[in-house]
């Protein structure tokens, strides 16, 4: 009974993670410039980034 128990959690687990989408950003939405000046500015200081969520460009209003 706890064995069935614990397989069934880990199907439903797995199930879970496989519905979760892993879509990034359009690269024409991605700030290049800003992750650029950030990785510059950390290599000066012999440090490394890792980007979990890619900064976006601001969005401009217009009037």
């Amino acid at each position: 009974m706890k064995m069935a128990l614990i397989a069934a959690l880990a199907v439903s687990f797995i199930a879970g993670c496989t519905s979760i989408s892993m879509t990034q950003a359009p690269q024409d939405s991605v700030d290049h410039q800003y992750m650029a000046a950030v990785e510059h500015a950390a290599k000066r200081y012999g440090t490394q980034v890792v980007w979990v969520n890619l900064p976006q460009k601001r969005a401009t209003v217009t009037q």
